[in-house]
């Protein structure tokens, strides 16, 4: 699993390459949790928080998908199949539908 700093790096180099090959409007989706790697949740919160910051105006929407996977401070472990808590379920997957209808509508 790469550092916060690492993904954001490579965050900001896609971005870079999308602008560069003309690309008007980027769409970033925040990284959602897992109710199986905690570890991972920490280090996602730290490149969620510089996602939201929209990283210093090269992000023109920011979808915080996120957010919706939580209940307060605990994963929402009804949107992920018991087997797995990376991917989520259908009814994860219809959260996240309807953000990003919202959020390019």
């Amino acid at each position: 699993m790469v550092s916060p700093e690492e993904l954001e790096n490579r965050i900001s180099n896609v971005i870079s390459f999308l602008k560069d090959k003309g690309v008007e409007k980027i769409v970033v989706l925040t990284t959602i949790p897992t109710t199986t790697l905690l570890n991972h949740n920490t280090k996602m919160k730290v490149s969620n928080a510089w996602i939201k910051s929209k990283s210093n105006g090269s992000i023109d929407i920011v979808i915080d998908t996120s957010s919706a996977f939580y209940n307060g401070d605990t994963v929402n472990a009804s949107y992920f199949p018991s087997s797995d808590g990376v991917h989520p379920n259908d009814l994860g997957k219809q959260v996240m539908s309807k953000l990003l209808d919202d959020g390019l509508n």
